[in-house]
């Protein structure tokens, strides 16, 4: 219950060290008198409201091992019913699982009180597609605690990158310092034209444009967003992307010349290592005989996210023998594709739904008849089973031409921002 102003402001005044007189005496009694008065004043205590005290804002980073009282004993705070506040809220409760490095905002008066708390998720409040971010907020309000999620908008920035290709794409990229989430994308939008296992050649050049997302009061954090522009040329092949937003706000990638990326991802998984490939007969580790292997096995940890490979309806979610807990997609052109083993499915995913290119449909796991956690994934066309990994994939609805004028645009100016690295790339070599 919160505390009466009169009490905390007596408390108050105790604590620092004011002298309060509540009564005053009549003049001294004569002797011998057994009579004696009582002149009662009135006292006038300052109220205690937020008002009444200054505040001060703390930025506080989760150290290892730290805890909630901890961290606000370092801001000078020392508030018994914050605390209990906290203990007993649903939201406010998460203030007690503070991950290190995450950032803690205090602000607190100059008794000692906390009067806000925001708190940031970290990457499980990330919404990196829309640019917002999640935090939790608890402040003070008329005497009493409210607590609640916040949402902010992130600062977008781009960042351009080149890297030279020794053995494999993520050694590059890691090499150069672009993100995995980056290179991820980069297989998403370029896997319908390239293996990138079999087809990339040592000297191979990978130009990128990538956006970066930062807190605002928070700038020496970066997470990494979209996949702007890419070109990945050598051996006499260049292969290019961009991203271009159309008029409804809707966006999809499109080469320099306007041509349509595919339909489906070439990994349903970020990519992952390949344990098993399509083949006609492969010796089955349980059944311990050969049979066929009509689809392609990612290896990853529980709990990793399943994504649709394109768009289309669910045809079945549930669980199916061998293949333990599986989800069937069918899209157009009599295409459908299925991911079996998993751990579970996306929250309320059920038959009849639309999903989207790339919506997480459920999580890596080993149910059925599986040795490990991966998932197994099919790709079948008119009820034919193909190779997951050289089938030709669909190209998408090209772009239209009241929108060609637009995405020429928008071309030249991402062209002209990946040209900035063959300069910088030449000014390297004189100094």
């Amino acid at each position: 219950m919160p505390i009466s102003p009169v009490k905390l402001g007596l408390s108050s005044l105790i604590a620092m060290g004011v002298a309060v007189t509540a009564f005053g005496v009549s003049a001294p009694i004569e002797q011998g008198s057994a009579r004696h008065r009582v002149v009662v004043d009135k006292l006038v205590v300052p109220s205690a409201s937020a008002n009444s005290f200054e505040t001060t804002r703390h930025t506080l980073i989760v150290q290892e091992g730290d805890t909630l009282d901890r961290m606000l004993l370092r801001a000078g705070a020392l508030d018994a019913e914050f605390m209990d506040f906290a203990a007993q809220n649903e939201e406010a409760r998460r203030l007690f699982e503070l991950a290190p490095g995450e950032q803690l905002h205090a602000l607190v008066d100059s008794i000692g009180r906390v009067q806000e708390v925001r708190y940031s998720l970290g990457e499980e409040g990330l919404d990196l597609d829309n640019g917002q971010a999640t935090r939790l907020l608890v402040r003070r309000k008329h005497g009493e605690f409210e607590a609640g999620l916040q949402r902010i908008d992130l600062i977008r920035n781009s960042r351009i990158g080149y890297s030279r290709i020794v053995s494999s794409l993520f050694g590059a990229t890691n090499g150069a310092g672009i993100p995995d989430k980056v290179a991820s994308q980069i297989v998403d939008v370029l896997g319908g034209e390239i293996d990138f296992q079999r087809d990339l050649r040592q000297g191979d050049e990978l130009r990128v444009i990538y956006e970066t997302l930062t807190e605002p009061d928070r700038l020496d954090t970066e997470y990494p967003g979209k996949l702007l522009a890419v070109e990945l040329m050598g051996q006499g092949r260049q292969h290019n992307a961009m991203w271009f937003v159309h008029p409804n706000g809707s966006g999809q990638y499109y080469d320099f010349e306007g041509r349509a990326s595919r339909s489906f991802l070439r990994y349903p998984i970020e990519y992952a290592r390949i344990s098993s490939g399509f083949t006609r007969a492969r010796w089955h580790p349980i059944l311990a005989r050969r049979v066929p292997h009509r689809g392609t096995d990612f290896v990853a940890a529980p709990g990793t996210r399943i994504r649709a490979s394109g768009t289309g309806t669910v045809e079945f979610v549930g669980s199916q023998r061998g293949y333990g807990k599986v989800v069937i997609l069918r899209h157009e052109k009599g295409i459908t594709t299925l991911y079996a083993h998993m751990q579970g499915f996306a929250r309320g995913l059920a038959r009849g739904d639309r999903v989207r290119q790339g919506d997480v449909i459920g999580y890596v796991g080993s149910s059925g008849w599986a040795t490990g956690p991966h998932l197994h994934y099919e790709f079948r066309v008119r009820g034919q089973h193909q190779n997951p990994l050289t089938v030709k994939l669909p190209e998408a609805r090209p772009l239209g031409e009241d929108l060609r004028r637009l995405h020429a645009a928008r071309a030249v100016q991402l062209r002209a921002q990946l040209d900035q690295i063959d300069t910088i790339q030449l000014a390297g070599r004189f100094e």
